[in-house]
């Protein structure tokens, strides 16, 4: 199964946390990878997309 793209409108994300941190996702085997503090291990994070995907050709 290819690619899957969806049309992505901004929204608005209201959370509860506890720290932000504002990274560049790498490319690690398969899929992205986002670096936490070691400190976070074994806690919930969440990740959101801050700007768009770009569009296939």
């Amino acid at each position: 199964m290819g690619r899957q793209w969806v049309i992505m409108d901004p929204m608005r994300i209201e959370l509860n946390g506890y720290a932000v941190l504002e990274k560049i996702a790498t490319k690690q085997g398969n899929s992205a990878h986002v670096t936490v503090p070691l400190a976070w291990l074994g806690k919930r994070v969440r990740v959101v997309l801050v700007e768009p995907l770009d569009r296939p050709e």
